[in-house]
């Protein structure tokens, strides 16, 4: 069994078409999509068009939910907020309705069963989460007590757009998937780890290397518990300029505003924008749904981090913007 694997397309198109290109020469009996299909790129309609239109295995991520679930009574208070979720207010309004219904029926996670694989299960971070992120290096609380209800060993996740490979220990003993009526498999699994595969960001990288990064896993014939796939992590050049132009192109950092403004920044730097803004943003005590546009003006004449953008940005829109 062969699976192409890929997460965090965010709206970029360009980034998903190469990945594309680059893994189905591989032939894949699948592929797997582990969520965020939108928001941040300026394609995000274009995007689910084409997830759509594939035999493809989906989940949402928590980009879905937040589009899901806004205008609508789930929808935290916060988000009304126009100047920090205004790029989420634009989303909404230019998502068709067909497409919205295409996430909505979307699962929150899967749990793959091909014969003679080991069993592996799919999710955009963690089980009853989303926005939670596996960094197996530092695992906080948190995570390792969402972590201990997948009782699969094999375990896809994205979220954090940094691509990776590990074994994390289990530390105590797994949950059992076995079921009280037979046939279903009565003994615990054995395996004291988790198999943890990341297939990276296709459309936002953030581990400095600005690619479109996706995963390829081949499954082992007889390979101990919890070693039954061999993954491949890939990355591949895309065209940005057509990317970063098109913010420009189609009004989108006007329309999007601050948080725009910042994952342009990322889609130039592949590195960390946002966070490091929010948390410049509540040590000088903004508040970030209210004063976003005016922290953000403040960050820029501290850090002088928009010239440093400008000079990296390949195709110089950036610096034409802000002189």
């Amino acid at each position: 069994m062969r699976l192409a694997v890929i997460a965090d397309l965010h709206g970029n198109l360009p980034a998903l078409e190469a990945a594309v290109a680059d893994f189905m020469p591989w032939r894949p009996d699948y592929v797997v999509l582990a969520g965020d299909l939108i928001n941040a790129a300026p394609f995000s309609v274009e995007v689910v068009e084409y997830a759509m239109a594939q035999d493809w295995l989906v989940i949402r991520g928590n980009h879905e939910f937040y589009l899901l679930d806004f205008g609508s009574q789930r929808v935290h208070s916060v988000v009304q907020h126009e100047a920090r979720w205004q790029a989420l207010h634009a989303l909404q309004a230019d998502m068709p309705a067909h497409l919205i219904r295409y996430l909505a029926a979307l699962p929150d996670d899967l749990t793959l069963l091909f014969p003679q694989c080991e069993p592996l299960r799919v999710l955009h971070g963690l089980p009853g989460d989303p926005r939670a992120g596996v960094y197996p290096h530092n695992l906080d609380p948190y995570v390792t007590g969402l972590l201990q209800r997948v009782a699969q060993h094999t375990l896809i996740t994205a979220h954090t757009h940094l691509q990776g490979e590990g074994r994390i220990p289990r530390g105590q003993e797994a949950p059992s998937p076995r079921s009280p009526n037979p046939p279903f498999k009565s003994e615990e699994l054995r395996a004291a780890h988790w198999h943890v595969i990341n297939p990276g960001s296709v459309g936002l990288s953030l581990n400095g290397c600005p690619d479109a990064h996706y995963a390829l896993m081949e499954s082992v014939a007889d390979a101990p518990e919890g070693t039954g796939w061999r993954v491949t992590l890939r990355h591949v050049a895309y065209d940005r300029v057509r990317t970063l132009q098109a913010f420009f192109e189609r009004g989108f950092l006007d329309a999007g505003g601050p948080i725009l403004e910042l994952f342009y920044w990322e889609i130039v730097s592949a590195d960390q924008e946002i966070l490091p803004f929010m948390a410049w943003a509540r040590r000088h005590g903004f508040d970030s749904h209210v004063d976003l546009q005016t922290a953000l003006q403040a960050y820029k004449q501290e850090t002088r981090r928009e010239k440093a953008i400008a000079a990296m940005d390949p195709s110089g829109c950036y610096a034409r913007y802000i002189s």
